[in-house]
């Protein structure tokens, strides 16, 4: 009975230690240009530019491939734009 309490311990520590991992918010990648939701329109943002993304269901920010927009999005964050 004893194993018994150990294993369970040592699954539930390392269920929670994965669940950590997986829902770790990623960040934008700081190489490259990172682009902000005007209106329907990408706008570069100058490195290190203050902004906000407030709740909503259309993209505030994203990084595109070959900092092209239009290209594939290879980081995006979900709300309004603001300053």
């Amino acid at each position: 009975m004893n194993k018994f309490k150990n294993y369970l311990a040592v699954m539930a520590l390392a269920t929670a230690s994965l669940g950590a991992f997986a829902f770790e918010a990623k960040n934008p990648d700081p190489n490259k240009v990172l682009f902000a939701n005007q209106g329907g329109t990408w706008i570069e943002l100058e490195e290190g530019a203050q902004y906000r993304c407030e709740p909503a269901s259309s993209l505030c920010v994203a990084q595109f491939q070959n900092d092209v927009p239009g290209q594939q999005m290879t980081y995006s964050r979900a709300g309004k734009f603001s300053r």
